[in-house]
């Protein structure tokens, strides 16, 4: 097994039988694959919380520092 099967397995998961999950990762491909919702945490603080296309567009630095 590998990363991309579970990803695979998380998607079907959550179309078919409305499965919540929650994913820790810096694997950012699989995350905008699996994820509603995005949040980021630096320090301890929760620095981000939205959606995909939130996160993306961000203009806060360090989101844009791991964008890169």
């Amino acid at each position: 097994i590998n990363a991309k099967i579970i990803t695979e397995h998380m998607v079907k998961l959550k179309k078919e039988k409305c499965v919540m999950s929650i994913v820790v990762t810096h694997v950012l491909h699989d995350a905008f694959i699996v994820a509603d919702t995005i949040a980021m945490i630096n320090d301890g603080k929760i620095i981000f919380d939205g959606s995909v296309e939130e996160f993306r567009a961000s203009q806060q630095s360090l989101i844009q520092d791991f964008l890169a």
